[in-house]
């Protein structure tokens, strides 16, 4: 963990709203990097869990809108367990 860069975490409003998370959650970040980026992913942000993110970390860049969630369609796609190369 002392060298992650990035730390994802998605469907960050399913978390939110799990109990057992809010202690892993606070270990995850009190473990990481004070420089470590992080990235929430969610389709949809309530409220509630949007002022938690920002209570937590108030110099966060919200990033929102339509079309934010799909894929792009220059996207190549690999499913399975294929060796890309």
């Amino acid at each position: 963990m002392r060298f992650a860069l990035s730390i994802v975490l998605d469907e960050v409003d399913i978390l939110y709203n799990i109990e057992e998370y809010g202690p892993l959650f606070q270990s995850l970040v009190n473990s990481a990097p004070v420089a470590v980026q992080y990235l929430f992913v969610t389709a949809t942000l309530p409220m509630e869990v949007c002022n938690k993110l920002i209570e937590v970390f108030p110099d966060c860049k919200m990033i929102m809108g339509p079309g934010m969630h799909r894929t792009s369609s220059n996207l190549e796609e690999l499913l399975g367990l294929e060796d890309p190369i």
